[in-house]
């Protein structure tokens, strides 16, 4: 599970190198934790440190991640039977948004994207790329932020009366084996319909993941956007 952070004033972290800033966003985050995101030292992670110290300077996801550890813990100490793919469900089931937000209007090219209403996207329009969206069953996501900053009080109550997931069956959507060219100046759409295997042993009733393993040849990477869009619309 992939963990971003938050600073205490509930924005992205910023990794500054001179004038540089940093910070991606990406569509594997499931939730966030608080963390130094800067560097001001009166908001650093209290922690263990190296030669039996403590430190109060901790920061960026290296202690994001141990934090999520730290509340999955807990929900274990309250139902030892999670899995996890229960943990994955608690994550996303009870991270609350807060008032989480990018403060900053990415400095992105134009990705000559198309609304539905034929509204072409420009930079002006950047901003909006890092914003909440609503899925297909009601649950607000963010590819800054995840579903949310883990809150380990309201995950270890659900914990305590979760029933474990049933078992996990994989099934293959289809393939696209045929090549196709991207333009220089527009979009290549991709379209796969699958019944999730209806009928057979792996037949898929609820959706947990999706894997979508694609190839290509670019010249250059940052020139190449993919989206993966979901029935529902969710991108």
């Amino acid at each position: 599970m992939a963990f971003a952070l938050t600073s205490f004033e509930g924005t992205k972290s910023v990794f500054a190198e001179g004038k540089k800033e940093k910070g991606e966003s990406c569509s594997s985050t499931l939730a966030s934790t608080f963390s130094n995101g800067g560097r001001n030292p009166e908001t650093g992670v209290a922690t263990t440190d190296l030669y039996g110290r403590c430190t109060r300077s901790h920061s960026g996801t290296s202690a994001a991640a141990p934090e999520a550890a730290g509340v999955f813990a807990l929900a274990l100490e309250a139902n030892p039977k999670l899995t996890w793919r229960d943990l994955q469900h608690l994550t996303v089931l009870t991270s609350t948004r807060n008032s989480l937000f990018d403060g900053r209007c990415r400095d992105l090219p134009d990705l000559g994207l198309t609304s539905h209403d034929n509204h072409k996207s420009n930079k002006d329009d950047n901003c909006t790329h890092f914003e909440w969206q609503m899925n297909g069953v009601g649950l607000e996501y963010n590819h800054l932020f995840g579903f949310g900053v883990l809150d380990a009080a309201e995950m270890v109550m659900l914990a305590m009366v979760w029933k474990t997931a049933p078992p996990r069956y994989h099934c293959t959507a289809g393939t696209i084996d045929v090549p196709h060219e991207i333009p220089e100046h527009g979009n290549l759409v991709l379209e796969l319909d699958t019944d999730a295997c209806l009928g057979s042993a792996t037949e898929v009733r609820y959706l947990e993941h999706v894997q979508a393993v694609v190839s290509f040849n670019s010249s250059r990477r940052g020139d190449t956007t993919l989206y993966l869009v979901s029935p529902m619309g969710t991108r």
